[in-house]
């Protein structure tokens, strides 16, 4: 290994059930993390489903498809560089997975009982704004 790449890396500092430790320290984080997990798996199935159901449901042309892509990408990236790191310094780790766990409940919800192309739309951006949520474990 070469001396330029600096210290080598420590056992401690690879293992990942490190942070899985630390997180079972604070009960309030565990039970975070856990509802994080579980709302992985509708998503999931939102997520696989959604193209199709833009285009046969919604009439979302394939280009509004991909520039729905597109503009969700971007928000994402913004949620997750600015909005992230200014809710982390506010109000801490515990509210913020507690703000995008939020934002998800309202997703889904949104998701649910949208039927317009304009419904869709907010619904992407409720869907990069809960993308903080996995992030702020």
């Amino acid at each position: 290994r070469p001396k330029s790449w600096g210290a080598p890396i420590t056992w401690e500092q690879a293992d990942p059930f490190n942070s899985l430790r630390s997180g079972v320290a604070d009960h309030h984080i565990l039970q975070l993390g856990l509802i994080v997990l579980l709302s992985y798996l509708p998503e999931a199935a939102q997520y696989s489903c959604l193209f199709l159901y833009l285009q046969q449901v919604i009439k979302f042309s394939p280009d509004d498809v991909a520039t729905f892509i597109a503009v969700i990408g971007v928000l994402s990236v913004t949620f997750l560089s600015l909005i992230l790191a200014f809710l982390y310094n506010c109000v801490g780790h515990k509210t913020t997975m507690v703000i995008g766990l939020s934002f998800q409940v309202l997703q889904l919800l949104w998701f649910g009982l949208g039927l317009r192309k304009w419904m869709m739309w907010c619904w992407g951006g409720l869907a990069a704004a809960c993308s903080i949520c996995y992030r702020a474990i």
